[in-house]
């Protein structure tokens, strides 16, 4: 039994420690529905991205028509992306390859 105990409790200390230390993040929206209809965080997209072109040429009255009249306009400097959505200034919507290189890059400076 005293094994058992000090297992569990190293386990708990442990998970203590983790939730206590980690910062809890508050992601204001989950999806494009959310996104659109929030008015708290402006969001941009780059110029001549299959996104921007996508929302663009999309039909009247859609989730994507919605979304490009919301849009508060485009980003196309890289090292001005990163830094102003890390401090909330707007959020980025882009392709998935994209932004991850555009993270890599400002990640490995």
């Amino acid at each position: 039994w005293l094994v058992a105990a000090l297992i569990i409790g190293f386990s708990y200390k442990t998970n203590l420690i983790a939730v206590l230390s980690l910062p809890k993040v508050n992601i204001p929206f989950d999806s494009l529905e959310e996104l659109i209809n929030q008015d708290d965080i402006p969001y941009r997209s780059s110029r001549g991205s299959f996104f921007s072109e996508a929302i663009e040429a999309s039909p009247p009255g859609s989730l994507m028509h919605k979304v490009f009249q919301k849009l508060d306009g485009y980003e196309d400097d890289v090292r001005n992306i990163i830094p102003a959505v890390f401090s909330g200034k707007y959020a980025f919507i882009s392709n998935r390859i994209p932004i991850i290189g555009i993270i890599t890059d400002y990640l490995l400076k």
